[in-house]
């Protein structure tokens, strides 16, 4: 194989040089007519007598080894870069396939294998061809076939051995032979049936309106998937914040609570209070009926003792309850963040409100809310994380 320029940004074209063969009469010395008569005579010596039988058998053995099974044949490569073909080098089939190629993809790289597609030896030349192609390592897919004809001019395409040669390439095979009320054998077993050169280069190289449509509805996916997954986050995100307690409010329940107690310790206290007064008075009333000026001064003498134990043992339950009350402030201030923004720290959360806890997940140019014991402020991150020394 060898490069063959060509001109503009058209494909790039691989052809194979056959020695010419001399013969006793060139056809460059027919006439018009006498060429035409001489190529008739020369396809009508490659087909072989009772034609017709002989397709139908070979179509039965190939058949009965299901090499005409949907199930056989290979899918062809979405975008190949490499493509081989196999055809007459001069033919209209090839100008027509190159057309479309060039279309469509102009960096495309083309690898021609000129065959020649009727007479006689055209069979045994296809095959060669296929081989050829096949030893191509950079081919991905195969184009074989030829422009319209006359069942002589077709009959290469219905030999056994070309059919078979079909089926045993390492690439994808589309056979494009004639136009499409012609059938072959060839078209049976190859992977994929154009029915012209023209339709067998569209389905190599997909049009650039069809590919920006799938690339379309791929991204149009790609987007609902990612909806559907930023929906589903932010529900998991919102059900754990959910679950998670606010500190503010957890202090705030445990003042309520302190109040609460400070509030029955003082009824309770009043409570022990209003009842010694009711038991004094009592013992007074009693005194003043009794009328003994001995008994009553003892009396009253240990009354005034017993108003001074209780007036002591009053101090003290107020001042062990002061005291748990301080204690649990104190518990409650240790607990509290606001307790550490007032040693100097700041919290500092994001403009959705989430704690920003980790200076990883900071982007250059992000902004950010910073919350002082006294005050709070927006800030904006101007640079990358440096990590904690």
């Amino acid at each position: 194989m060898r490069d063959v320029p060509q001109r503009g940004a058209g494909p790039r074209l691989h052809a194979r040089r056959r020695p010419a063969r001399r013969c006793p009469r060139p056809d460059h010395a027919l006439s018009g007519a006498r060429r035409s008569a001489a190529r008739r005579r020369s396809a009508r010596a490659a087909r072989p007598r009772r034609a017709p039988a002989r397709v139908r058998a070979v179509k039965e053995r190939l058949a009965a080894e299901g090499l005409f099974d949907e199930t056989r044949k290979r899918p062809l490569p979405f975008f190949p870069r490499h493509v081989g073909i196999a055809t007459a080098l001069g033919g209209a089939a090839l100008h027509d396939i190159l057309v479309i190629l060039r279309s469509r993809c102009p960096a495309l790289h083309v690898v021609v294998r000129p065959v020649r597609v009727q007479g006689a030896g055209a069979a045994d030349d296809i095959v060669r061809a296929l081989d050829d192609l096949n030893a191509y390592p950079a081919l991905e897919v195969l184009i074989v076939g030829r422009g319209g004809g006359s069942l002589e001019d077709l009959w290469p395409f219905n030999e056994e051995r070309v059919a078979r040669a079909i089926v045993a390439s390492r690439l994808p095979v589309i056979a494009a032979v004639g136009h499409e009320v012609d059938f072959t054998i060839a078209c049976l077993v190859a992977d994929r049936r154009a029915p012209t050169p023209t339709a067998a280069a569209e389905m190599v190289v997909p049009r650039v309106v069809d590919l920006e449509a799938r690339v379309a509805r791929c991204a149009g996916a790609l987007g609902e998937a990612l909806a559907r997954r930023r929906d589903a986050e932010r529900r998991r995100v919102a059900a754990l914040a959910g679950r998670v307690r606010d500190p503010r409010r957890y202090v705030r329940d445990l003042g309520d609570r302190a109040a609460s107690l400070e509030a029955r310790l003082v009824r309770a206290l009043r409570g022990r209070v209003d009842g010694a007064a009711r038991t004094v008075e009592t013992a007074t009333h009693r005194l003043q009926l009794q009328h003994p000026v001995t008994r009553l001064a003892r009396v009253a003498e240990a009354v005034e003792d017993g108003r001074r134990r209780l007036e002591r043992a009053v101090a003290a339950v107020v001042r062990d309850g002061r005291a748990r009350v301080a204690r649990g402030a104190r518990s409650l201030d240790d607990l509290s963040p606001l307790a550490v923004l007032q040693r100097g720290y700041s919290l500092t959360r994001r403009p959705d409100g989430s704690v920003v806890r980790d200076a990883g997940t900071l982007r250059d140019g992000d902004d950010v809310d910073l919350t002082f014991a006294v005050g709070a402020a927006r800030a904006r991150i101007t640079g990358p994380p440096r990590s904690r020394s």
